[in-house]
């Protein structure tokens, strides 16, 4: 007589597993029968929610807003004392303002962050990209600490590599490939020259 392999409740157990994944719970667990190590197949927030986007976010503060914050905004983003999205493509508006990962559009507000690139205008007080800034930053103080292609108009400007303009007080570069107007003008790469008042060019 030939011996059954697989029992009843092995075969129910493999079937009710199979289930779960087909059907997108959110977290599912099951045995390894090789290892015995329990294996976990988890959904990230928007795969369980099956979209993430919206064309109106309003933030009273970072944890209290309609829509999370990992959601993106496809129109306007309104923060009434400070809001934090993941992604805004269109206007980033209030007290302040800040972007996770990419900014499409226009900040406006006394603080503007983009952790990572910015697309277009900051218009602020304090204006800082983390990476990346395509576009134009205006107020007292703009910082962008890898890339800025584009201007920086203000008080004090400082960035990494500078394609384009800074006009203020201070400016401040890693490298220049453009132009510097300001009552001091650094270029820390010292090519052609490192300090030069009023006007400073490099290419």
């Amino acid at each position: 007589m030939l011996r059954r392999t697989t029992t009843p409740r092995k075969t129910l157990r493999h079937f009710l597993l199979a289930a779960l994944i087909c059907t997108g719970t959110g977290s599912v667990a099951g045995a390894d029968e090789m290892s015995g190590e329990t294996v976990r197949i988890e959904q990230t927030p928007e795969e369980a929610r099956g979209w993430h986007y919206t064309p109106l976010q309003i933030s009273i503060f970072a944890g209290a807003e309609i829509f999370p914050e990992d959601w993106t905004v496809t129109g306007l983003s309104f923060n009434v004392l400070h809001g934090s999205q993941k992604r805004v493509s269109g206007i980033d508006f209030g007290i302040f303002n800040n972007v996770t990962t990419r900014m499409s559009g226009l900040q406006l507000g006394f603080i503007n962050i983009a952790d990572l690139d910015a697309y277009g205008m900051q218009a602020g007080l304090i204006n800082r990209v983390g990476r990346h800034l395509h576009g134009t930053q205006i107020g007292i103080a703009n910082r962008a600490l890898d890339k800025v292609r584009g201007a920086q108009i203000g008080v004090m400007n400082d960035a990494g590599v500078v394609h384009g303009l800074q006009v203020g007080a201070v400016n401040l570069a890693e490298s220049l490939r453009g132009v510097q107007i300001g009552v001091a003008n650094v270029n820390r790469s010292g090519k052609p020259l490192t300090f030069l008042p009023l006007i400073n060019l490099g290419w």
